[in-house]
């Protein structure tokens, strides 16, 4: 992992390595956008493989045991018994590709089969603290997301009724005005770095999929992400990755790893993805078969 046996000021410049390596490498950091195709999926492959030659020098990073795609076939059939929606986890560290997986999934099933949540919507509104002070709270803690409305919200999807969910503004840390109307469908999809983290959210998960993907590679996506699509300077993403994003994660999302129940590899595995959504494609099929049968009866 990046860093793991240096001190504060040893990464810092490590940090600022991987900053300078990111500006002037030819993946094209502060210019790249979400990937929502699998032929996107396959060059961000080739990214990721550029990037490890590029950064081989760094301390080796333990591989965590992977539980392949296939696992979801045990007690597979027990979630397609019948047509009620099934909510689906995607988890991971910040700028693992969890994003991706989820709308490649979407995509996929399309939006009749599926309906796509995110653990941000939830962030708790900042318009209490000034301008000034909105900045600092630790986005990464669990505190800071208002995770018992999202249980609510889930469990009310789940009897098949609709919510109203928030919509959250990174630029200026406060919920906006409007919310999202969102209607139950058969699959649930439900993406955050923190949703394994929370037990009530963890048991109303049926399938719970971890992104797992290399620190430095996930340190570039998010400094590409933030300054792109939340309008932040790079000195401050330094500064909140090395004082809270890398510490939250070590805390609290790499542990809940072993709660998932498949793994995907090097974040952005097109083949892994694949298996997953082909199953996923089967619980929907049984889904339409199960309610066309009971409204025969």
């Amino acid at each position: 992992a990046l860093c793991r046996r240096c001190g504060p000021s040893s990464m810092r410049m490590r940090l600022f390595a991987l900053r300078r390596f990111a500006a002037v490498s030819g993946a094209g950091v502060l210019g790249w956008t979400t990937a929502e195709s699998f032929a996107q999926c396959r060059r961000l492959e080739e990214e990721q493989r550029t990037l490890s030659g590029s950064l081989a020098s760094l301390p080796p990073r333990e591989k965590p045991p992977t539980r392949d795609p296939a696992h979801l076939d045990d007690g597979f059939m027990e979630r397609a018994s019948d047509d009620k929606p099934v909510l689906v986890g995607v988890a991971g560290g910040t700028g693992s590709g969890k994003t991706t997986v989820a709308k490649a999934i979407a995509e996929r099933l399309g939006p009749d089969q599926l309906v796509h949540i995110s653990h941000d919507s939830y962030y708790k509104d900042q318009s209490h603290l000034p301008p000034s002070l909105r900045g600092k709270t630790n986005f990464d803690h669990p505190d800071a997301l208002e995770s018992s409305l999202m249980v609510e919200h889930l469990k009310a999807l789940k009897r098949g009724e609709a919510v109203e969910i928030p919509q959250y503004d990174f630029t200026t840390h406060m919920r906006m005005s409007t919310k999202e109307h969102v209607s139950p469908k058969r699959i649930i999809l439900v993406e955050g770095i923190l949703i394994f983290s929370h037990p009530e959210l963890l048991e109303l998960l049926d399938i719970k999929i971890f992104v797992d993907t290399d620190s430095d590679l996930r340190f570039i996506r998010r400094l590409r992400r933030d300054v792109q699509e939340r309008g932040r300077d790079v000195a401050s993403i330094i500064e909140q990755y090395t004082e809270t994003v890398r510490p939250m994660h070590e805390q609290f999302v790499e542990p809940s790893k072993r709660f998932a129940d498949i793994i995907i590899p090097t974040g952005l595995n097109s083949v892994a993805l694949e298996m997953v959504i082909a199953r996923l494609e089967l619980l929907c099929r049984l889904g339409l078969e199960s309610a066309k049968r009971l409204q025969r009866q």
